[in-house]
């Protein structure tokens, strides 16, 4: 008994005659303990992790207390799902009705997240009515909460009865099974569970079997407890021996041959089947200590999950298509089951989580129940993954929620009453009707359902169709030899899901003809358009409900008015009412009146009256309308006169009518010898063109106005006048005239005018009548022009310009005078005392480029409007600005002059300026100056021969200005001096003369070098004079003082 460990041995010798040797000493190794092989399993394995409860109730009944009729041992009716012992209610007989048995395993916990309820269970029951489900609690047992399976109940999810508390559960009957619970709702709480197993009042069965339970989120992968796996998961085997070392490690699986461990192996599909599998390995050191057998239960699952769609109701599937129809209200339930292969006997590892995906969204938990409130096309992808990771192919199906029933848009026949006689007259009626649904029309069809019901209540006949929403739909139906009578009709509309729609309407079938009695006319005589009475007696077998009378006439040859085919209903067995003789062409005299009466089935009888009259117009009247007046204006009273030679068969009434336009006819007693005499007045009515008719009446109403017209024109509006002129505000001695007068309808032709000049004083209008000889007509008799002289008028006075027209019916085209009105300015503008034309390089230049600036002009009333430019005596241009330039100017001496005009068209006195042009000059003397920006040089220049000015400012060129002409320029030499002007009208008046006289040639070289000309002389005169006036009043003052 030498321990195991390292010991130390001496030893010596000693011979037979007891000598001793020395001693010596060895270490010696004792190892008589096996080596301790550990394995370990790699993922995929399920559990793993943590348990808190696990038990295969192999050894005990794990600590389960039970109510009821469970019981613990070795069931009779099945085996356990491992080993030999189980739970069950009812282990080995039939359990019995109203059974609540209860197995409760207590206080387990605390929980940590992820925590799972796992167990293995069969079941044997009446499936719905009988079944059983888990109930965990966190408060000790107060209050219970039924929990769902991860994978679910199975057989469809369905609700079991209330003899099971309600709702789904497990039921009716299956193998062994595993099944998944998630706690981890209750993280961190300690629950108990229990498993409920209840029945009802018949039919028995053998109970519900629980084995292999465990709580928790797995177990250590060192563990040797059972785990699932599949045939990627391996297997390590790790020997560890304290003393001498590991000699080898030796394993075999389910009793086969023992092989040599030499590195991780694992479980393949395709040896081994999918069920349990034992592995039994054991180690031994160098000295051939040999470790006892280990073993552990493992279990194969290679499968993947596989998940149940079921559906409750209302649902359709259609094959056609590939979908299902529900609505809102149908529950979709998941349910999966890990069956590995082959089932039985396998061994799942559970389905860990079912997931849903609704309409192609992200994939997510499964949540029951699955449904849409949105109707239309819908999807629902679904997948499991078990407890070992493995993930089920994605399924699909898809949906149509209907939550609408179809909407029967029409429904009616075409002859609600119809007498299947052969006679051609409503022998059968045709049912018409049209639904509609929200759905059908893009995503199904439905079908259309009629039933045909008698009086009483026998189905007559039946009749289906199937088409799309919104489509018309007719059946004939000929009335199959039925009797007479009332008949029901009834219309059933399903859609693909089942909705339905119904409504019913009734026919008559009747073939019994009605009568007609005696006929009444009101009249004697009939026109065309006139409505007449008539009426009959009528008898009918079924009601005059949909009874109908028809009336044609037929003339003395034989002729029908169709036109004129008159319908009305029967009431209170008389047809009577109103016809109307429709066609005018029928032969005037006497003719018959027939009267059909058909009943709302088509059968019909007739009757007839004569002689009736017919007057349909009036026979040959001749007519001779005279006015006095054609033009005339409105509320004129016209005097006509007309002759008449009447003949009419029913005779005239003994009037004429007479009317203008659409106004009401106007009725004038018939003298014995046809003739009509008054005066007419003319309404008050818009200008233009009216018919003047007259017409004829006979005795039942028969116009005739053939030919009996006349046009009277009706002018009432005075002419329209367009003022030309005057156009200024201000005028010196004379005022331009110029009106244009139209006039419609009567015509400018016979218009005129009345003009005059008027202006308000202290005693009140002092007015200028205008000789009408004064307006002359100078355009096609539209256009009045003349010139007033107005040279006395004054000028601190405000002035009119009077005027209107009249046409030659008296017409005045206003009330009031238009007035315009105008003021006098007979005072020229006027310079300033030192006002200058400034030219740039005068006296002398030589590039041809001037700049001409002087200062404004002043005018008291119109204001200056421009201002004329004359070189050498000719108007160049106007301008409203206060300089102006000229470019490129030939060779020569020019005298520049300036007057400003007012508006009134008033000329003042003029500013001059002379300047020489030398542009041959090669040096610079007393005649050629340089300028500034030009260059003299020796060089030569292409000179235009005619002057080219550049504006500067708002110009007008000479020739817009319509008070002057166009001057003509003679050119001399050079040498010769400026140009002069041989044209006339805007001569420049010479300094004596008026202001429109040029300045002598003197007084402009004066004003050269002065910069003042003959102005400046003028305001200095002006000025002597002022002084001399200033001196003379204080000279008298100062004597009176």
């Amino acid at each position: 008994g030498v321990p195991d460990g390292v010991h130390t041995v001496y030893y010596r010798c000693v011979d037979n005659l007891n000598q001793t040797g020395a001693t010596e000493s060895q270490q010696v190794t004792v190892d008589s303990t096996a080596p301790v092989t550990t394995k370990t399993i790699s993922e995929p394995r399920f559990p793993d992790g943590d348990v808190l409860f696990s038990t295969d109730f192999e050894t005990d009944n794990g600590g389960f207390i039970p109510s009821g009729y469970w019981g613990w041992g070795t069931p009779t009716w099945d085996s356990c799902n491992s080993g030999s012992k189980c739970w069950g209610a009812r282990l080995d007989t039939t359990y019995w009705n109203y059974e609540d048995d209860v197995l409760l395993k207590g206080t387990i916990g605390p929980l940590s997240p992820g925590s799972k309820l796992s167990f293995a269970h069969r079941m044997s029951s009446e499936a719905w009515w009988d079944g059983g489900y888990v109930e965990v609690s966190n408060d000790g047992g107060s209050s219970w909460t039924k929990v769902t399976p991860t994978e679910g109940f199975g057989y469809n999810n369905a609700d079991c009865s209330g003899y099971v508390g309600g709702g789904p559960c497990f039921t009716g009957g299956y193998s062994w099974t595993n099944s998944t619970i998630d706690l981890s709702a209750y993280s961190g709480q300690t629950i108990d569970i229990r498993f409920r197993f209840r029945t009802d009042f018949s039919v028995v069965s053998y109970g519900w079997l629980i084995d292999d339970v465990s709580v928790g989120d797995g177990i250590g992968g060192g563990s040797n407890n059972d785990i699932y796996v599949n045939s990627s998961t391996t297997f390590t085997m790790t020997a560890q021996d304290a003393i001498v070392g590991v000699n080898a490690t030796y394993y075999r699986i389910d009793g086969d041959v023992w092989n040599l461990y030499e590195g991780p192996f694992s479980l393949p599909a395709i040896v081994y089947n999918e069920t349990n599998h034992t592995i039994e390995y054991y180690s031994g050191d160098l000295l051939g200590n040999l470790e006892a057998v280990q073993n552990e239960t493992d279990y194969l699952d290679n499968s993947v999950p596989d998940t149940t769609l079921t559906l409750g109701s209302p649902s359709v599937y259609s094959s056609g298509r590939s979908i299902t129809w529900i609505n809102s209200t149908t529950d979709l339930n998941l349910s999966a089951v890990d069956y590995p292969l082959p089932s039985p006997p396998g061994y799942p590892s559970g389905v860990q989580t079912i997931y849903q995906i609704l309409d192609g969204g992200s994939a997510t938990a499964y949540s029951p129940p699955i449904s849409w409130s949105v109707e239309g096309p819908h999807t629902l992808g679904y997948y499991a993954i078990d407890n070992l990771d493995q993930i089920e192919s994605t399924s699909a199906s898809e949906f149509i929620v209907d939550n609408t029933p179809p909407v029967i848009q029409s429904f009616y026949a075409t002859n609600p009453a119809f007498s299947p006689n052969g006679d051609g007259v409503k022998d059968d009626t045709t049912f018409v009707f049209n639904a509609t649904d929200n759905l059908a029309t893009e995503f199904g069809e439905m079908l259309y359902w009629i039933t045909i019901r008698d009086s009483a209540d026998n189905i007559v006949r039946t009749q289906h169709t199937i088409t799309t929403s919104g489509s018309e739909v007719q059946m004939l139906w000929d009335g199959d030899a039925q009797p007479d009578g009332v008949y029901t009709i009834e219309l059933i509309v399903q859609d693909a899901i089942g909705y339905n729609t119904t409504q019913t309407i009734e026919v008559v079938i009747d073939t019994v003809a009605p009568s007609l009695g005696s006929i009444f006319v009101g009249q004697t005589w009939v026109r065309a358009g006139t409505p007449f009475y008539l009426e009959a007696v009528a008898s009918d077998n079924n009601g005059f409900d949909g009874d109908d009378c028809a009336v044609t006439v037929i003339d003395t040859f034989g002729d029908y008015d169709f036109a004129g085919y008159t319908q009305y209903s029967v009431t209170h067995g008389r047809c009577r009412g109103y016809a109307t003789l429709g066609d005018a062409t029928l032969e005037n005299g006497f003719g018959s009146l027939n009267l059909t009466l058909e009943d709302a089935a088509g059968n019909r009888a007739y009757g007839s009256y004569s002689p009736l009259g017919i007057d349909t117009i009036v026979s040959g009247p001749q007519m001779t309308v005279m006015l006095e007046e054609h033009i005339v204006t409105p509320l004129a009273v016209v005097p006509f006169n007309i002759s008449v030679n009447p003949e009419d068969m029913s005779g005239f009434d003994g009037f004429c009518y007479v009317r203008l336009g659409s106004f009401g006819w106007e009725q004038y007693a018939m003298d014995a010898n046809g003739v009509c005499e008054g005066s007419f007045l003319i309404p008050a009515v818009p200008d233009g063109n009216y018919v003047f008719e007259a017409g004829l009446k006979d005795n039942i109403g028969n116009w005739n106005t053939t030919d009996n017209t006349t046009i009277l024109m009706v002018d009432g509006t005075g002419p329209l006048q367009v003022r030309y002129a005057p156009l200024a505000q201000y005028y010196s001695n004379s005022l331009p005239i110029n009106i244009s007068v139209t006039d419609t309808p009567a015509g400018v032709d016979d218009a005129s005018v009345v003009a005059r000049i008027y202006h308000v004083g202290l005693f009140g209008f002092k007015v200028e009548d205008i000789p009408t000889t004064m307006l002359t007509r100078v355009t096609n008799t539209t256009e009045y022009t003349a010139t007033f002289d107005i040279s006395e008028f004054d000028e601190d006075t405000q002035y009119y310009f009077g005027y209107k027209s009249a046409d030659v019916l008296g017409n005045e085209n206003a009330s009031d005078w238009n007035s315009v009105p105008f003021g006098i300015d007979k005072s020229a503008p006027v310079w300033a005392i030192d006002a200058t034309l400034t030219v740039t390089n005068s006296p002398y230049d030589k590039d041809g480029n001037l700049d001409l600036a002087w200062p404004a002009a002043t005018d008291a009333r119109s204001g200056v409007q421009h201002y004329r430019i004359y070189v050498n005596g000719v108007l160049n241009t106007t301008v409203n600005a206060t300089n102006y330039s000229f470019a490129d100017l030939p060779d020569g001496t020019y005298e520049f002059t300036v007057q400003p005009v007012d508006g009134a068209g008033n000329v003042g006195t003029s500013l001059t300026r002379s300047t020489t042009v030398d542009r041959t000059c090669t040096t610079e003397g007393s005649r050629c100056r340089t300028s500034g920006g030009g260059g003299g040089g020796g060089g030569s220049y292409y000179v235009p021969p005619t002057i080219v000015p550049t504006t500067s400012g708002n110009t007008e060129t000479g020739g817009d200005e319509s008070n002057f002409k166009e001057p003509v320029v003679e050119e001399t030499a050079a040498d010769e001096g400026a140009p002069v002007e041989s044209g006339t009208g805007d001569e420049v008046p010479t300094e004596t003369g008026t202001s429109d006289e040029q300045p002598a040639e003197n007084d402009l070289l004066t004003g050269a070098v002065t910069g003042g000309g003959s102005d400046a002389w003028m305001w200095l005169w002006i000025l002597v004079g002022l002084i001399a006036a200033t001196l003379l009043v204080f000279v008298l003052t100062r004597k009176r003082k």
